[in-house]
């Protein structure tokens, strides 16, 4: 991240709220085995009231457009005095890929408003989104569209974050649950890009800008990273996993434990769960070219 540079001197700055419609981050979430990325879109729209509050609706999803009847419904949003407050949706169902444990992993924290960004922050403060410190050693500009914008990087740089914009660390997890690279699986979620919806210009890249996103070439993603092809199914005790070849299945407790493994390479497998408490658990089946995950209650 460069700071100040002569250009952004002279561009304007004022305040940009995180919480405004209009405007998509993208993020990859990256596993290191099975080796591949997964890409994801979060976007602010519609407003609802809470405890007599008004939030902003969060949806994920990874079309190249939000298609709030398609999409996950992942929390509310709401920003007073520069901080960003965050209710998760206690309905979420339905969820794929990464969020079905980004949701379980933090549901501890229940489903009470807590303060995921402050930007009224200074060197040497010490922050605490879901109970986690985060210490600023460095304030500075940088240049958004033409304007200035306020970055503030934490001492490992892995929960850095920018006005407007939200986390944007080398392994920053995403906008609404902070510190998703803690996650188990091989998983690290990290911020991607800035976009205007209205123009699709993208107007703020990480340092790691990953163009292998197909809506950077305004291509979808669906149908490509999580293919309907990949079936997960549970009767009884028994989790069948399908698809067209080859196919890899991990089972996950709630705790992100491992719990069970399977692999095919004539495109069923089957694992008897008899011996498993009852609960809740997380289906990751892998081909060779896409990834889909499930939530199974047993």
């Amino acid at each position: 991240m460069m700071a100040l540079t002569t250009r952004a001197q002279e561009a304007e700055y004022e305040y940009v709220p995180v919480v405004r419609e209009g405007v998509e981050w993208g993020y990859v979430a990256s596993y290191h085995f099975p080796p591949g990325a997964e890409y994801y879109r979060l976007q602010l729209k519609g407003d609802t009231v809470i405890n007599g509050k008004t939030y902003k609706r969060c949806y994920a999803y990874q079309t190249a457009t939000l298609d709030i009847e398609t999409a996950t419904l992942h929390g509310f949003l709401r920003e007073e005095d520069k901080r960003v407050y965050f209710i998760p949706n206690p309905e979420e169902e339905n969820l794929t890929g990464i969020w079905i444990l980004l949701k379980l992993i933090y549901e501890g924290y229940g489903d009470e408003e807590r303060m995921i960004y402050d930007f009224n922050l200074n060197v040497g403060d010490t922050f605490c989104p879901a109970g986690h410190p985060v210490n600023i050693v460095d304030v500075f500009m940088v240049e958004v569209d033409g304007k200035l914008r306020k970055y503030f990087k934490d001492e490992y740089d892995a929960y850095s974050f920018l006005e407007g914009t939200g986390a944007a660390g080398s392994m920053c997890g995403e906008l609404a649950y902070p510190f998703t690279d803690w996650m188990t699986n091989g998983a690290i979620v990290r911020f991607n890009f800035e976009r205007n919806v209205a123009d699709g210009r993208i107007v703020y890249k990480s340092e790691e800008f990953d163009d292998g996103d197909p809506t950077c070439a305004g291509e979808s993603v669906a149908g490509t990273m999580q293919s309907p092809a990949i079936t997960i199914t549970v009767v009884g005790k028994t989790v069948t996993v399908a698809a067209d070849g080859s196919i890899m299945a991990i089972i996950h407790d709630i705790n992100g434990r491992t719990v069970a493994t399977a692999q095919s390479a004539d495109g069923s497998t089957e694992i008897d769960m008899a011996g498993f408490a009852p609960g809740i658990y997380i289906v990751t089946a892998t081909t060779a070219t896409d990834r889909i995950t499930r939530k199974i209650i047993l």
